[in-house]
Formats: structure tokens, sequence, C-alpha cells
């Protein structure tokens, strides 16, 4: 799981069997798009964990934004007469995505499936995708760095860490930190 491009790219090149699955984090902040078509192209299908924004993300910041409360969620929920929970859920279903909300309430668990008896328009797909603005380096983990808590990519020193995008952002991390499973990137 949370495999990116390169990390489906480098598997394809050496696998005898494909995966059948990449779960990965997505939710209409963070669609990834891209991923999901390039792993349907070698016949990987996608399961969306997060599907609903992870509020009890424990790396959750006060500025990032609320998918629950994002005004066209809201007014597609209110459009379809449905939660914007449905609203999110739709939105993978209708991208041929199978989902999995969080849940250990019995009502919400049972809520979460009235999400069948109505369809999302290609339009409203793109106006929930064009909040797409806010990207997570998934799992993430607070750390204390000269003096301040940050977040970074929880395996930022991992020796094939693949997110190359988040690479020069922490090089300074990378190279003078030391998780603690002793990961630390050669030097």
């Amino acid at each position: 799981s949370n495999f990116n491009i390169k990390q489906v790219d480098d598997v394809m090149k050496m696998a005898k069997i494909v995966p059948s699955i990449n779960q990965i984090e997505s939710n209409p902040y963070i669609a990834q798009t891209e991923l999901i078509s390039h792993c349907e192209k070698h016949g990987i299908k996608i399961t969306a964990y997060s599907p609903l924004g992870s509020q009890d993300n424990p790396a959750r910041q006060e500025r990032w934004p609320v998918l629950l409360k994002d005004k066209t969620v809201v007014a597609l929920a209110k459009k379809y007469g449905k939660t914007p929970a449905h609203i999110c859920l739709r939105y993978h279903i209708e991208r041929k995505v199978s989902v999995i909300p969080k849940s250990v309430t019995p009502s919400r668990i049972a809520a979460n499936i009235d999400v069948f008896d109505f369809n999302l328009t290609a339009e409203d797909i793109k106006d929930l995708e064009k909040a797409e603005f806010f990207r997570s380096c998934c799992p993430p983990k607070m750390i204390e760095w000269k003096g301040q808590k940050i977040c970074i990519p929880r395996d930022l020193c991992h020796p094939y860490f693949p997110f190359e995008e988040c690479l020069e952002k922490f090089k300074d991390i990378r190279a003078n930190y030391q998780d603690e499973r002793g990961w630390a990137p050669e030097k």
C-alpha cells in the first residue's frame, strides 16, 4: 500500500504476478488522479483510505482544511439531500475506486452504505477536485528538529524513500537525522 507511480513501475519491472490492489490515501483534497490512472493501466485496483479527510490524524495541523466542511462538498450534499460524508464516499465510487471509511459508530457504519441512490455528475467531480490543494506525504510523523516540532514523512530516512518531491524540501533532515528504527540514509 501507499505505492507511488515510481514504486508501481519498479514493482512492474520485476513482478511475475501483478499486484491486485494499491491502498492509498485519497479524498477530494488528495485526489491522486494520476496515480489511480497509472495503476489502472497496469490492471491494479485502488482502495482509498481516509476518504473523509482524516480528521483524527495525529499530525493534523489547525490550518489544514476540514473536508466535511468544504463549501463544495457541503453544497453538493445539499443538492442531493445527502451528508458531506456521502458525497465523499460517492466521489470514489464514481471513479471506480473502492473505499474504506473508518468508523466505530454503528449508526455511521450503517449510514455509509446509503450512497447508491444517487450519482455525481462529471461536473460535480471536477468541482470537488478543484479543491485539491493539500497533499500529505502519508503517513506523517512529528519530530523535534532544531528546537521545533515539525511534520515530516514518516519514512523519510528509509534508504529507499520513494517520494522524490520531498527529498529537496527535507534534505537537511534526511542527511542528519536517524529515526528510532535506525534508518539513516547513506552518507
